[in-house]
Order: structure tokens, then C-alpha cells, then sequence
């Protein structure tokens, strides 16, 4: 774990802020007739309402960013999901940089060495999105963490040719498109390493893709899963292949019919970011399934 306050302490400052520097969650407070004393735990937030991606997008730029905090300097993301509809995620260079090393850690914690050479297989983003400056060059320069990118809208064939040639340490990606890379890999690697460790993220990985993966790769499959506004939700538990919330980032509820879903139990996620103050979000609805798992 990173040197944070603990979940609880968290909870209580994003509240005391949201409620005194953002004026749609002011407005939901009011509404709902809580104040910042009321929750002093993850469990109260279940007295306000959950925030939908409309919510959200119908609301002026003005209602959801921090009062002090400078648009123009905030990092800007475009994000479709699953819902088509197109989203906007704002965070500092700062909470940018931040969450990723969520990531970074649980990489660390499945296999992943700082002198690895990590590929993505992945989209190449929306042209608008305003992102952080790179620490790349440094990683680069210093031989750490290093890692390129390759679009996964090209055809199977190249990108399996260019991965062959990469040789990459950690491939990540999709799974979708892992998936088909992997049914080719035995047959046109000749003598190319395996990669030691796949992550896949951003689609539901199902067991008989993960099996392909590891079939074809020669090296274990671990999930990732994230979003575009929080980064890391979870990862792989490499024991029982249910998956660890990443609870010092994120809280996640996983709600049937408005209620907390019982273990075994399928609902919708909703999550509140610890680390996101500049644009926060609390008990936002990512519009995705998930099963409750054991807490135990």
C-alpha cells in the first residue's frame, strides 16, 4: 500500500470537500438531506442517490469541476464505454500520474519487473484527448518500466508480426484481439520468447478466452480491471481468480435493485474514486455487471 490515510479518513475528506467545492454533489446533499458529518464510513454513502453518466454529462462544466480548480490545466479524456454516448474524464496531471501507479503496483504484485519491456495492444485514443506530459523518456533513458503501444485496430496478421519482432517481456491489451493474436502465436513465433506475463482489461475476458491466451502465449492471463475515470478497480486474486479491490483507490458497491448484492449475487457497479478531487466521483454508476464475490 501506498502511505495514505485509511479508507475511512478518505471518505470523510472527499465528502468535506465535494460538499463545500463542488456544486452538483452540494446539490445532491442538500437534496438527499445529508450533510458531510453524516457518513464517516464507505458504508454511509449509501444514503445519497448514485450518479448516472448522464447525470453527469447533462451537467455544465462549472457543477462538476472543484471550485479554484483551472479547466484549461486539467487532464481531458473521451471515452465512449459501453453506452456508445461519449463521456468526459477530467483529472490534474497530478491524480493522472497517481492513479497510474495503482496499476503500476498491481502489475508489480502479477509477475511484472522494472527492466521489462511491457507492449499494449490498444486503441490509439481520441485525437481531443488532452493528456499528461510523458514520463517515458525518463523511464526510457533510466531502462525502467518501460513500454510502447501498438493500435489494435490493425489487421491480426501485423499485429502479430510486430509483436514477434517487439518481443515483448508483458503484453497487454484486449482480449478479444489477445485472443485471436494467441491462436496465431505458436505457429508463426519461431523461437521468439513468449512473453512471461499477459494482463487483459478494457472487455469481459471470458475462462475459454483466458485459456486460449494461455495456451497460445505459453504464460499466465491476469485481468485488470479499470476505467477510463478511475483507473484500477481490481485485479486477478492469483489464488481463488476472483479479483482484489484496489480499496485504497476506489470503493465499489455492487447493487441488484438498488440494495447490496449478496456473494454470488450479479449488479450494477457503482464506485467512489478516493484520489479524485479535482472532478470527483461518488457513487457513480459505471454501467457494468459484476458478481459479488466473498469478502472473506
Amino acid at each position: 500500500r501506498f502511505g495514505f490515510v485509511g479508507q475511512g479518513d478518505g471518505v470523510r475528506f472527499l465528502v468535506e470537500h465535494a460538499y463545500g467545492r463542488v456544486a452538483y454533489y452540494r446539490k445532491i446533499f442538500e437534496k438527499a438531506g445529508v450533510r458531510p458529518a453524516d457518513i464517516r464510513c464507505a458504508a454511509d454513502l449509501a444514503q445519497l442517490p448514485v450518479s448516472s453518466k448522464v447525470d453527469l454529462r447533462e451537467r455544465p462544466l462549472s457543477d462538476l469541476v472543484a471550485r479554484g480548480v483551472d479547466t484549461d490545466r486539467l487532464i481531458l479524456r473521451y471515452t465512449a464505454g459501453s453506452t456508445g454516448e461519449p463521456t468526459r474524464v477530467r483529472r490534474t496531471e497530478f491524480e493522472d500520474h497517481l492513479l497510474q501507479m495503482f496499476r503500476l503496483r498491481a502489475q508489480r504484485i502479477l509477475g511484472r519487473r522494472v527492466h521489462d519491456r511491457l507492449v499494449s495492444v490498444a486503441s490509439r485514443g481520441v485525437p481531443t484527448d488532452r493528456k499528461p506530459n510523458s514520463l517515458k523518456q525518463i523511464k526510457e533513458s533510466l531502462g525502467v518500466w518501460r513500454s510502447s503501444q501498438v493500435d489494435c485496430l490493425r489487421p491480426i496478421d501485423d499485429l502479430a508480426r510486430d509483436l514477434i519482432r517487439m518481443a515483448p517481456d508483458v503484453l497487454t491489451g484486449y482480449p478479444g484481439v489477445l485472443t485471436e493474436i494467441a491462436c496465431l502465436w505458436p505457429d508463426i513465433s519461431e523461437g521468439t520468447r513468449n512473453p512471461r506475463v499477459v494482463f487483459v482489461g478494457g472487455e469481459v475476458a471470458t475462462p475459454a478466452m483466458q485459456a486460449r491466451m494461455r495456451r497460445g502465449f505459453g504464460a499466465p492471463v491476469f485481468d485488470l480491471y479499470g476505467s477510463h475515470e478511475l483507473n484500477l478497480l481490481g485485479w486477478t486474486c492469483t489464488v481463488t481468480g476472483d479479483m482484489h479491490v484496489c480499496d485504497d483507490n476506489v470503493i465499489v458497491e455492487v447493487l441488484r435493485d438498488g440494495r447490496p448484492a449478496e456473494a454470488g449475487e450479479s449488479g450494477d457497479v457503482v464506485v467512489t474514486g478516493l484520489h479524485a478531487y479535482s472532478a470527483p466521483y461518488i457513487r457513480y454508476s459505471l454501467g457494468d455487471t459484476a458478481t459479488r464475490g466473498d469478502a472473506k
